[in-house]
């Protein structure tokens, strides 16, 4: 009889629900219990009476269709949403290219006054030749030793050859095409960039190259290509700022596979960078330059390049004095996997 009250007592809803739960319990009737807690969950209050249901259900309905309505209405936003985002992602990549191939011409253009010495020394070389060789033929003098018409000859073939060889690495560097992923052979652009820097460094060190055999390695060369020539450049610059000349001081360019990951090694024995600034040498806009030479952006952006575009990893070794040495780690296979 008292189970009978109680049960009277939570369709009334005049008890406490924990006490009435306790009882309940206490006389096995623990199905009941969680009958009631399921449906007072779902309905936020006690069971209601049958002459409640339908204007629940009512209620219900109108409460699902009003969800329905706002879900197809955020979900039609949110696909306006991802197409916008869909039309920013393309406009900001098309924007990344043309800005790639702008730094990669501005790279050069900052170079341009040296290649152009050179290719005109190159030139003024084919020339002096070419005249020696047309008094020989002209019999304007008297007459010239076989070896010394040979080597006017050789001479100007390696003339030849060298300009031919510096158009080309400028070609390859400023390359629109060069900016997709696709596989490329680093050492080869290793050395068409130093070739492009060598009027910043030829006065003040000598560059020896340690390449070791890399598979072809899945990148965007043209941006690896701005990698290259920033570290050539800060290299060549710690060095005349440490007093160095083409006999003492060097530029050190090590390739190898290691662990399954192309290493690749830019080392100087320049000014070193000092310990308290080490840390802050990526930031943006970051410089230790006064002259002006530098943006101060070349490291963040080498940076950049290599580890949020390539999943690769980069990493500085420096003794102030002693010298500097940038390490870079690329995977053989491209990005990395599970990375966008």
């Amino acid at each position: 009889m008292r189970t009978q009250l109680h049960i009277i007592a939570v369709e009334d809803g005049a008890a406490d629900a924990e006490i009435i739960e306790r009882h309940l319990a206490n006389a096995g009737l623990q199905c009941v219990v969680r009958q009631v807690k399921t449906e007072r969950d779902i309905t936020g209050a006690l069971p209601k009476r049958p002459s409640e249901d339908s204007r629940s259900d009512q209620d219900l309905s109108r409460r699902l269709a009003a969800l329905e309505e706002t879900a197809r209405i955020r979900t039609a936003s949110l696909a306006e949403a991802i197409t916008q985002l869909h039309k920013q992602t393309r406009l900001r990549q098309e924007a990344e290219i043309e800005l790639g191939l702008s730094q990669k011409l501005a790279a050069v253009g900052r170079l341009a006054a040296g290649i152009v010495r050179e290719i005109d020394a190159l030139i003024q070389y084919v020339g002096d030749s070419a005249n020696i060789l047309q008094s020989v033929f002209n019999e304007k003098v008297s007459p010239f030793p076989a070896a010394d018409v040979r080597s006017a000859i050789e001479r100007m073939i390696e003339a030849c050859r060298r300009a031919a060889t510096i158009v080309r690495a400028i070609r390859e560097f400023a390359d629109p095409d060069a900016t997709e992923r696709a596989p490329a052979n680093l050492n080869r652009a290793i050395e068409t960039t130093l070739l492009i820097a060598r009027n910043e460094y030829q006065c003040v060190a000598t560059a020896q190259l340690q390449l070791g055999e890399l598979p072809d390695i899945v990148c965007n060369v043209g941006e690896l290509r701005q990698v290259f020539l920033n570290l050539i450049v800060n290299a060549a610059r710690a060095l005349a700022d440490a007093g160095r000349d083409s006999k003492s001081g060097r530029i050190i360019i090590r390739t190898a596979i290691v662990d399954g990951w192309a290493q690749l090694q830019f080392e100087d024995n320049g000014c070193g960078i000092p310990r308290a600034i080490i840390d802050g040498i990526y930031d943006p806009f970051f410089t230790d330059d006064e002259s002006g030479r530098g943006s101060g952006r070349g490291l963040a952006i080498a940076r950049a390049i290599v580890v949020a575009k390539h999943s690769g990893r980069m990493s500085v070794e420096s003794t102030q004095g002693v010298g500097t040495c940038f390490t870079l780690y690329l995977p053989v296979g491209g990005r990395a996997a599970g990375c966008s």
